[in-house]
This record gives C-alpha cells, structure tokens and sequence, in this order.
C-alpha cells in the first residue's frame, strides 16, 4: 500500500500527478463540446431534416450524464477486482477513441450513441477516487481530494476554449492545413482529436508511471459485482436524502447541478 508514503516521495508525486491528468480529462470530456454541439445538431438536424435542434442537444448532453451514472458503479466494482489501474487505463483508451468516434459523427443518432458510449468509458471518476481513498492517510485524504476541485476548474476554463477555438478550422483564413475535405465535412473534428491526444498521453503515462493501489487486485475477492453496487448506491442515495444532516445538503448540490447544467446547456442556444 502508498498510504504511509509522503507527497514529496516521487512515486507519489507521479500517482498524484497522472490522477490529476485524469480528472481533468474527465472534465474535458464534459465541457469541451458545449460551445460547438449546438452548430453539429444543427449541421446534422439540416442534413435530417430535423427542427427540434434544442430536444436534440439536450439528449446529448444527458446522454453523456446518464451513462456516467450507469456505469460509475460497475467501474467502481471492477476495479475491486481487476485493480485500479486497469480500470482507470481503460477508461483513458475509451476516451481516446469516443472523443474522436464523436467529432466524425455522420447523423444525431451516430452522435447520440458516440456521446453515451463515451460518458460510459469516462465514469471512472469514483475509481480515481478509490485511487486516492487507497492512496492516503485519514490526515492527507482531505488535503488530496481538494484536486477534484481544481480539476473541476481547470475542466471548465480549459475544455470551452478547446471546443470553441477549435471549431471549424477550414474557416481559418491563415492556413491553408485545414482546407481539405475531412475538416469541411467534420469542421468539430479538430478539437476532439486534440482531446483524444491528452487522453492518450495521459493513458501512456499512466501505463508508465502509474502503480496499482488496490490489494484487491492481490487476490482479494470482491463482495458485491458492479451492477449490483448500482443498485445498493441507489438504496443508499434514498437513505442519504432522508438524513436530517446530509439530506438537505444533497438536495441543495442537485438543484444546484441542475441549474448550474441548465446554464451551459442553454448558453449556445441562446446566443
């Protein structure tokens, strides 16, 4: 185990590192199409023949969402038994490949389904947790997790200016690199393969530096599969809400997570 290693310890200082990696990645994956998912539906609803552009950018959006929250459990499971490495490596590689499967999305159902299938790969958030949680003592837990945070930030200032910059790069007047008929008939290509780059830099590096954390991956056997823990996260969500503590707190970060997704969701559209 690493939890009794210091932060100044360079396998530490490289876990900790390749985690952060991850978690912005994962952000990424998150904000990087709001400013350009309005013009592909519309791009695509055109081709379609389809009106109901806004109906459409919301099922994209929760469709990503919805599979995070699916599959974080079973991911979570898995880890307990295969490790947490691996997991979070396979993770990293859906990224790569779902990020670019969605900027040549052909149709809405081909962006639909690109979309979940990349939210599915990309729940490995609660792993990378695991990571942490595996990885700290009591009295660095706290002090660790804040990287969620400034992860969280990072994602937000970071993934929009990738998205946005990156738009239709067979408009920029200064080149003549993007004129081909690729970048005309995928004009968001180019930042999602960028964000396939950071993933994959981040996978080989985490192949590299990144140690397992889990004695489960030892031989321990798990005691609960990941679809079951589904439904026993489910169970406890119920249970939290009714907390005279924690329940009023949780209600709170949901309203506010709505309204703070409702906001970037209805930005493009509104402007």
């Amino acid at each position: 185990m690493l939890a009794t290693a210091s932060d100044s310890d360079p396998p530490m200082r490289g876990a900790l590192s390749i985690l952060f990696a991850v978690l912005v990645i994962d952000m990424l994956g998150f904000t990087m199409i709001i400013p350009f998912l309005t013009f592909l539906v519309d791009d695509l609803a055109q081709d379609a023949g389809v009106t109901q552009t806004g109906l459409w950018v919301g099922f994209i959006m929760a469709a990503y969402a919805v599979a995070q929250f699916l599959f974080s459990p079973f991911w979570g499971g898995l880890s307990d038994r295969i490790g947490r490495r691996r997991v979070l490596l396979i993770g990293m590689i859906g990224n790569t490949i779902f990020f670019t499967l969605f900027g040549i999305s052909g149709t809405l159902m081909w962006a639909l389904v690109a979309r979940f299938l990349h939210g599915t790969f990309n729940a490995n958030i609660a792993v990378a947790r695991a990571y942490i949680a595996d990885i700290s003592t009591p009295q660095q837990l706290g002090r660790r997790m804040g990287m969620f945070g400034a992860a969280l930030g990072i994602g937000f200032t970071v993934g929009p200016a990738i998205g946005g910059v990156l738009s239709r790069p067979a408009d920029w007047g200064w080149t003549g690199l993007f004129r081909s008929g690729l970048w005309v008939a995928h004009p968001y290509l180019l930042p999602c393969l960028v964000a396939s780059c950071f993933s994959l830099v981040a996978a080989l590096l985490a192949f590299k530096l990144l140690p397992e954390s889990s004695t489960v991956a030892q031989g321990e056997e798990s005691e609960m599969g990941g679809w079951g823990r589904l439904i026993d996260n489910l169970a406890g969500i119920r249970k939290i809400t009714k907390h005279p503590l924690l329940g009023p707190l949780m209600w709170s970060l949901f309203f506010y997570w709505i309204a703070f997704t409702i906001m970037y969701v209805v930005f493009i559209l509104y402007t």
